[in-house]
């Protein structure tokens, strides 16, 4: 299972998510729900990197990613980092209700 954890004061204010595990929905190479997680995540990153222009530290490895948030940030850059991070949720919502909780759990830890 994957498994989606989201640090934060709030819903609203993720200051860090971690991304762990495998789906197991079918063999590697031919894992959509692993292949969907992945360039969601991959792309959440990139868009606070490179669109957002927000500092991010992100570490990436087989079945690993983190990133973490600036603590120091501008209220429009907070706005926009929340942004991208909630496109990120609700893609990963929409990936477990389409393909069922058994592959992707999402929880947000205090």
């Amino acid at each position: 299972m994957i498994k989606v954890l989201l640090y934060g004061k709030s819903p609203d204010d993720i200051e860090k998510f971690e991304v762990v595990g495998h789906a197991e929905y079918d063999e590697p190479g031919r894992d959509l729900v692993c292949c969907a997680v992945s360039a969601i995540v991959q792309t959440t990153v990139l868009g606070l990197l490179d669109v957002a222009n927000i500092p991010v530290v992100w570490e990436q490895r087989k079945g690993y990613l983190s990133c973490i948030l600036p603590k120091e940030m501008t209220r429009e850059d907070r706005a926009l980092a929340n942004k991208i991070v909630n496109i990120m949720i609700n893609g990963l919502k929409s990936i477990r209700e389409n393909y069922g909780s058994q592959y992707i759990s999402i929880e947000k830890v205090s």
